[in-house]
């Protein structure tokens, strides 16, 4: 699987996550009320 797809597939699975771009890098973040920033999984392509 390339970085897009398992992204992709956990944007598609996983309730509640937001894909966020930042520096080159792509992360999934689960924030549930807005409380608390958790990086789930975070990627960069080279």
């Amino acid at each position: 699987m390339r970085p897009d797809e398992i992204l992709q597939y956990c944007l598609d699975n996983l309730e509640g996550t937001v894909l966020v771009s930042s520096w080159g890098e792509k992360g999934i973040f689960y924030n549930p009320g807005n409380i608390l920033k958790l990086i789930t999984l975070q990627v960069e392509n080279k």
